[in-house]
């Protein structure tokens, strides 16, 4: 397949071409390689990257000394120091843990007074709340709602709440009760 003679790489093929001229198509680098306009803009792209990279190798300061890079260590060098403080942490944590609790642990005796004290706190703390609830067992907006039904009597309140339905008031809620047709 030949690239049509009449049509020219676009910017994007010129890149491509500039940076390796294998992403191009075989037909493509063929027309590069004849067509004058082409090469002459792939030319203009191409100048200024070699300015650029001359300036860049002119301003690059020389290196005053060879680079040398440091022996791989193997085994416990690679580590150092680090097992021996590692193992040191280690055996002082668990001293530490050992022998710590049993040096200033309060006796029995007190350790059963303070449970004591706590418990009875609880104990109080408890009663308290327990006789609040007694005294008034509603939460405070079910209390607001409570104030607008006390100033009708209590009889009205329940009829309100679950009306009576006598014999007679069966039938004529029946009679009216319409029913229509599917």
């Amino acid at each position: 397949m030949n690239y049509e003679k009449n049509r020219h790489l676009n910017m994007d093929q010129l890149l491509k071409a500039v940076i390796d001229k294998e992403d191009l198509t075989p037909s493509m680098q063929q027309h590069l390689g004849t067509c004058p306009q082409c090469a002459t803009a792939k030319e203009k792209i191409e100048q200024p990257l070699h300015a650029l990279s001359q300036m860049a190798e002119e301003m690059t300061p020389l290196t005053m000394r060879s680079i040398v890079l440091p022996e791989k260590k193997t085994g416990w060098q690679v580590l150092g120091l680090r097992p021996v403080l590692g193992i040191a942490t280690a055996i002082c944590l668990v001293v530490f843990v050992v022998w710590w609790p049993g040096r200033f642990k309060p006796s029995h005796v007190a350790n059963q007074q303070v449970v004591m004290n706590q418990e009875l706190q609880e104990a109080e703390q408890l009663m308290i709340d327990v006789g609040a609830v007694v005294e008034n067992a509603l939460p405070q907006a079910y209390q607001d709602v409570l104030t607008v039904f006390e100033t009708e009597s209590e009889e009205d309140f329940m009829q309100f709440i679950v009306p009576v339905v006598g014999p007679n008031d069966s039938a004529s809620l029946l009679s009216k009760k319409e029913v229509g047709r599917c």
